[in-house]
């Protein structure tokens, strides 16, 4: 964030690859964004423009004020898996995540749900509403012919089978 080359290298890598930017989500992790806000500020309204979107990562781990988070461009947060991995046992977690889930619906953003491992928390993260969850319930990292066979062979909609089986 700090290289005033970034915007120029970014919008290089997109034409070198045909990809439009709306395809495109820069993640950042909270602490990088407001380690050097004035300047993070600024390139990240220049990858806006540009089209990109971008998410807040490990978001409630870093030391984000609630007034610098309104000016940034964020198109959504991703709620980091310390709090997401022990919501169904602690009472306290779940009120958490709930609140983030909250929040960032109120300010227009979308929400992803790190370290999702079990039907139990993918259910009660559907229940909260969350947009998008990520983690070894839905795969382990892999090379991409194993996941391009992976996405191949199996429905995009297993999650609603398996939650319903589980109910």
């Amino acid at each position: 964030m700090r290289d005033p080359e970034l915007t120029e290298l970014v919008a290089q890598g997109l034409s070198l690859w045909g990809v439009s930017p709306g395809n495109v989500t820069i993640e950042l992790t909270e602490t990088a964004i407001m380690e050097n806000h004035s300047g993070t500020l600024d390139t990240l309204h220049k990858l806006k423009d540009m089209g990109l979107k971008l998410a807040m990562d490990d978001f409630g781990t870093g030391y984000s004020s609630m007034a610098r988070m309104l000016d940034l461009p964020l198109d959504e947060v991703k709620i980091d898996m310390i709090f997401v991995k022990h919501m169904t046992t602690k009472s306290a977690h779940d009120r958490i995540v709930d609140s983030m889930i909250s929040l960032a619906h109120r300010l227009n953003l979308s929400v992803v749900a790190e370290g999702v491992e079990d039907i139990a928390t993918y259910d009660r993260l559907r229940t909260l509403g969350c947009d998008v969850i990520q983690g070894y319930l839905i795969g382990k990292p892999m090379p991409l012919p194993e996941l391009i066979q992976t996405v191949s062979n199996q429905p995009l909609s297993f999650l609603e089978t398996t939650s319903q089986k589980s109910k």
